[in-house]
């Protein structure tokens, strides 16, 4: 997948401070992210 990687980093951020302690499903995103990389 190409994806630009400051973008992608601005996600993972937006995802990692707003959805981990926001969102359950956060877990599952992580594990998805582990797992593509």
């Amino acid at each position: 997948m190409p994806i630009e990687k400051p973008f992608q980093n601005i996600l993972e951020r937006l995802f990692y401070y707003g959805g981990a302690f926001n969102q359950p499903a956060f877990r599952q995103w992580a594990k998805t992210r582990a797992s593509s990389t």
